[in-house]
This record gives C-alpha cells, sequence and structure tokens, in this order.
C-alpha cells in the first residue's frame, strides 16, 4: 500500500518538473522573439570561425541598427543575396567606407559601403545556432522524439491514475462447489 503513495508522489513529481522544464524553455523561446520584434534586433547564426574568440561557429549573434558606427565595432553587413559577414570594424576611410577584418584572418575585408550594413552586435548566445541547425536539419528525428514523448507521457499518465484508483482483489483459496 506504501509502495503506490510513494510512486505516486514520485511520478508526479517528475512529471512536474519534466512539464516545467519544457514550459521554462517554450517561454524562454517566446520572450526572444517579442523581444526581437519589439525592439528591432535580428539574429544571424554564425556560420565560420573567422570571428573566433569573440564567438564561434553555431553562436547565434543578435544585430542591432545603430545611427554611427565607431572602430572596434562588430558589424554585420550585405555581402549579396542572403549572404551576411560579421566582422570587426578596423577603419573608416575618408569617404566615409568601412573596412572589416575577422579577428582570425589574416588581412582586411576591405572597404564597404556603409548601405550594406545591416547593424552592430549587441549580443551573443552560444551555441543556440547549432540547436536550430540540428533541428531544422532533422526534422523528421525531432517529430520522432516529440511523438514517442507525447505517447510516454500518455503511459505515465494512466500509471498515475492507475496508482490514484488502485483495484484490491481478494484472494481465493478455493473454488466453490
Amino acid at each position: 500500500m506504501f509502495e503506490n503513495i510513494y510512486k505516486k508522489k514520485y511520478g508526479e513529481l517528475i512529471k512536474s518538473i519534466l512539464f516545467d522544464i519544457v514550459m521554462a524553455f517554450m517561454y524562454t523561446l517566446a520572450l526572444l522573439v517579442v523581444y526581437c520584434i519589439i525592439f528591432g534586433y535580428k539574429p544571424y547564426i554564425v556560420l565560420t570561425g573567422s570571428m573566433i574568440p569573440t564567438f564561434y561557429p553555431g553562436d547565434i549573434v543578435m544585430v542591432h541598427k545603430q545611427d554611427v558606427y565607431i572602430e572596434g565595432d562588430i558589424l554585420t553587413c550585405s555581402t549579396g543575396t542572403d549572404s551576411y559577414v560579421t566582422h570587426k570594424l578596423i577603419h573608416i576611410t575618408e569617404s566615409g567606407y568601412y573596412v572589416t577584418k575577422g579577428e582570425a584572418n589574416d588581412s582586411p575585408d576591405g572597404e564597404r559601403d556603409p548601405s550594406t550594413v545591416i547593424g552592430k552586435v549587441t549580443y551573443i548566445i552560444p551555441k543556440l545556432g547549432t540547436v536550430y541547425d540540428f533541428v531544422r536539419d532533422n526534422w523528421m528525428l525531432v517529430l520522432s522524439m516529440i511523438s514517442v514523448m507525447i505517447a510516454l507521457g500518455y503511459l505515465v499518465k494512466e500509471e498515475l491514475n492507475m496508482w490514484k484508483y488502485p483495484v484490491y482483489y481478494e484472494r481465493v483459496d478455493s473454488m466453490p462447489q
């Protein structure tokens, strides 16, 4: 009898903890999206190691448009259709062009027109881009994992209901005649 009480308490505790973890992740993700929309931030996933040790491939950089950029700012610039580079501003020429360079690169990128600048990197979120890439590239696996988790959650719920309403049987030693 006491085993059922302990199993029920531990089962509900584990279920509650898992639910809280999932909800905290979902709330954090929702707040991040709302924050980006309200305050004009754009997230970009770092693909190369040109800015190591400031940030690494798989990190997400949050970029915000500024009125003025100064030497030392890390800028994200458009280099063509759906192509971007995020490097440090090392010099502003007399003609107003920006010269950028990756911290891990040996030479500067050359002059960039200020109109190609998307914004300045203001926040770095380590490794979240790796998680995003994994989910995007393996969405069937992730969908399967979520399905299994839902099925296990249903089984745990049924098990908890069984502990909540136990069925007791009387022992019969002999068959009636």
